[in-house]
């Protein structure tokens, strides 16, 4: 079950379904991320992906504590998941 060795695995209360949050950076960077680019996302999630890609680098290179990496983060973030104007042209 723990294949992954990072993160926690919670069961929903009310509905049949698991999640698994994973809140370590470097368990989201060293391991996450590897995974999915060996086992590439699908799909128009697949450009959601890669812009959290694009938004860990910018942590990973310390930039989101200053104000211009803070608004690339936002900037990346407002054009994600239902927000993402292309899904038509996927």
């Amino acid at each position: 079950m723990n294949t992954l060795k990072c993160g926690r695995v919670f069961k929903h209360p009310k509905r049949d379904i698991m999640s698994l949050v994973i809140s370590n950076f470097e368990d989201i960077y060293t391991k996450i991320i590897p995974l999915f680019n060996e086992y590439k996302i699908k799909g128009i999630k697949s450009l959601d992906y890669e812009d959290f890609c694009k938004a860990t680098e910018i942590v990973k290179k310390g930039d989101h504590i200053k104000l211009v990496g803070l608004e690339q983060i936002k900037l990346i973030k407002s054009k994600m998941n239902k927000k993402r104007i292309n899904s038509k042209n996927f």
